[in-house]
């Protein structure tokens, strides 16, 4: 969205599944930028695969957002990509890992560190994880703090229900407040997962 002479592309259903973008979305954002705008890139993808979605847009933006906001770059000449890393958030991985996979058994597991390598449990597409990756076991993906995690499922439905479940359950462990509404179509009912107020007090 365009506010305050910022321009934000959210670079998910942007992209096509070979990284390409449509001529409609690259003419407007060029148009944009030539205007003087700021515009922000802001995806889930890393670091690696984001960069060079620009040479498709054709622009230099300032900042990129990377990894669901773990990773911050800002543009620097000096740099190899031309971006540095100005701001990493990382934490520790194991109590989402564990939890997500005794909802989801048969998933594929993969975790970002902070310098943007990947470590994972099956192969993964290159434009998901870029090439810096390791194959290993899935308690090696424990031991480090992550910046992202990222799991794939065959089953969309139940892996969207898993990742609820987890949410509610560590949730429950932090007692924080918590809700999901969950459904799969018009016939099936509603699902709402919820920790209520009275258990996500914090504690004294």
């Amino acid at each position: 969205g365009l506010t305050d002479n910022y321009l934000r592309v959210f670079a998910r259903g942007t992209l096509h599944e070979d990284v390409s973008i449509s001529v409609a979305v690259i003419e407007q954002t060029r148009g944009v930028d030539a205007d003087g705008h700021q515009v922000v890139l802001t995806t889930g993808r890393s670091a690696a695969t984001t960069i060079p979605v620009l040479g498709h847009l054709g622009i230099t933006p300032r900042f990129l957002v990377c990894s669901n906001g773990a990773i911050t770059l800002h543009r620097d000449p000096a740099e190899p990509s031309g971006y540095r890393r100005e701001r990493v958030e990382a934490f520790d991985p194991a109590c989402v890992l564990r939890t997500l996979r005794a909802h989801l058994e048969d998933a594929r597991f993969a975790v970002e560190d902070e310098h943007g390598g990947y470590r994972h449990t099956d192969p993964f597409p290159d434009a998901t994880i870029g090439l810096d990756s390791e194959h290993v076991r899935f308690d090696d993906l424990l031991d480090r703090p992550a910046t992202r995690v990222v799991v794939m499922s065959p089953d969309k439905e139940i892996w969207s229900k898993a990742v609820s479940l987890t949410l509610l359950e560590i949730a429950r462990k932090q007692r924080r407040l918590f809700r999901s509404i969950c459904f799969s179509s018009a016939d099936t009912p509603l699902q709402v997962l919820h920790e209520p107020e009275r258990r996500a007090q914090t504690k004294s």
